[in-house]
């Protein structure tokens, strides 16, 4: 990725620098997420949308969220993930050869968002994995903040968040997939 140590480093004091809740984190935590990120192979950058450090509920305590850019970054391959709004045509369905096979063509615009969908080609096999309406309405209810401010991006990293769980993956998409479960789990149980 190109990310070195300096630079998620520096990128973390900048962040933290303009945000008093990170400003209340302990060092040696915040520390410890920098070397977690740099080892993830992930870009602290805001612009770019891959990672984001967030303080948590507990005083001095924080941990990383990855976007659905960064998971496309683990990813290593073409990765396509798609919302499907009210008013879309769309249908899912099992073809005869097992996969999971959607068609999806874009309506007029509509405001609510009622599926998404991520798919990735391995080894010439297509995956699609679909995300319901349910899913999505439970996610957004329970969820913090971000889910309330930027659903649709938080939407897009659960569809592919949850594709790869399907699929074979890399020690590096594997220790990912590890650190994801670890902060859902503290998001659920506050």
């Amino acid at each position: 990725v190109g990310a070195t140590p300096e630079r998620v480093w520096a990128q973390l004091r900048s962040i933290v620098s303009g945000n008093h809740d990170l400003s209340m984190v302990a060092p040696e935590r915040l520390a410890a997420l920098a070397v977690q990120i740099y080892l993830l192979g992930l870009d602290l950058d805001p612009q770019l949308g891959q990672v984001w450090i967030r303080p948590s509920g507990k005083r001095g305590e924080a941990s990383i969220m990855i976007g659905y850019r960064g998971w496309i970054a683990l990813a290593g391959v073409p990765v396509h993930c798609q919302l499907v709004y009210q008013g879309d045509d769309f249908r899912a369905r099992f073809s005869s050869d097992g996969g999971l096979q959607v068609e999806h063509e874009i309506g007029p615009g509509g405001s609510e968002v009622v599926a998404a969908y991520a798919s990735v080609t391995i080894d010439g096999e297509r995956r699609v994995h679909v995300i319901p309406q349910a899913r999505i309405k439970k996610a957004i209810d329970e969820g913090g903040r971000t889910w309330k401010t930027h659903p649709e991006s938080m939407i897009r990293a659960m569809a592919i968040r949850e594709l790869f769980k399907t699929i074979p993956a890399s020690p590096r998409l594997t220790e990912a997939l590890r650190v994801d479960d670890l902060t859902s789990s503290q998001i659920q149980t506050k």
